[in-house]
């Protein structure tokens, strides 16, 4: 994550340039080194799972961050039903396809082909991402 002044002269220019803000929400202050999500599996594995507060937290603060300087904001690889709560309607969502189509069951035996960055996430996180997205309310896909 950005120090608060970086993030504050990076806010003042986007706005003197009309252009918007990529954010990646993620806090590796609150990962604990995981490597998957912090789920059931995760613990089953004796792997160190990832908070979704990670990503909760960077959406928060960039939304008041956006607001405080009058930014257009697009939030970058959200993977949780949570991050969909948090954003309103007219905020940019950028989602990946991997997350739309997998979740953390897929990261069993120790599969390395499913650590992704957001970590793959639960079952009812995919399932409200692609409700997001029947909805229109993903702005974009990925992969």
């Amino acid at each position: 994550s950005l120090d608060a002044n970086t993030l504050k002269v990076s806010s003042q220019y986007a706005f003197m340039k009309d252009s918007p803000i990529f954010v990646r929400c993620y806090d590796k202050d609150f990962d604990d080194n995981g490597v998957m999500n912090d789920c059931e599996m995760s613990f089953e594995l004796g792997l160190i799972g990832m908070s979704k507060i990670a990503e909760t937290s960077q959406i928060a603060k960039m939304k008041e961050l956006a607001k405080f300087y009058k930014n257009k904001v697009i939030f970058d690889l959200l993977s949780l039903k949570d991050s969909l709560t948090l954003l309103d309607e007219k905020d940019l969502k950028l989602v990946s396809i991997h997350h739309l189509i997998k979740d953390d069951s897929a990261c069993e035996d120790f599969n390395t082909a499913a650590k992704l960055m957001p970590p793959l996430r639960s079952k009812e996180d995919v399932l409200a991402l692609r409700e997001a997205l029947k909805e229109g309310k993903i702005s974009f896909l990925t992969s």
